[in-house]
């Protein structure tokens, strides 16, 4: 595992070229890797407040590089905190990520199990990391400033937050190691939810 975690970390270098913008002040724009550092802030945040949670860490750290995989060789990602954009972008971002991942996969062909079980969800890990991914747009547009954006913007992400704390809490019915994290949801929920009102409270 050393060994492919290194060949990761490198072919993950090229997403601090890639520019998320959707939703974002342009003063708070961010690059997919400093998504991805937070990420892991996140993860090593978790695994402090619960070291008894029961899950493979290493694997973790792979499934977080290889999740935006599908953005190398990308400008920009717009489709990064907005699901709802151009329906266009949104099917050529797919088909290019689709490429990618044939194209890695034929160098390194076990890479793509780790991608696969990111998009279906098949381990704890995956979940967990699926659950890091939206708490981390969460963290970041409360560091941008929720009132730098459009209330319709600041409503999509505070809907995206509650599907996730959800996500966890139906995660929890196949991954009963998941239930430690639930507080710890809980309370970032509250936290987003404090933040939203206090940058819309003059929205009726």
């Amino acid at each position: 595992m050393p060994e492919k975690l290194e060949i990761l970390e490198s072919l993950a270098q090229g997403l601090h070229d890639v520019m998320r913008y959707a939703n974002q002040h342009a003063s708070r724009h961010q690059t997919t890797m400093q998504h991805l550092d937070g990420m892991f802030l996140l993860m090593n945040e978790h695994f402090e407040t619960f070291p008894e949670a029961n899950l493979d860490k290493d694997y973790i750290v792979s499934l977080i590089l290889v999740h935006d995989f599908g953005e190398l060789g990308l400008q920009n990602d717009f489709t990064a905190f907005d699901q709802s954009c151009n329906t266009e972008v949104a099917r050529l971002r797919q088909e290019y990520e689709d490429k990618w991942f044939s194209k890695i996969g034929k160098i390194y062909p076990w890479i793509l199990p780790i991608y696969k079980d990111f998009e279906e969800v098949i381990t704890a890990e995956a979940a967990f990391v699926n659950y890091l991914d939206h708490l981390e747009c969460s963290r970041h547009q409360i560091s941008a400033g929720l009132g730098n954006v459009t209330f319709a913007q600041a409503e999509f992400s505070k809907s995206r937050q509650e599907a996730n704390l959800q996500r966890l809490r139906k995660w929890v019915q196949r991954f009963p190691q998941l239930a430690v994290f639930i507080p710890f949801a809980e309370g970032e929920l509250e936290y987003f939810l404090d933040k939203f009102r206090e940058a819309w409270e003059h929205q009726s």
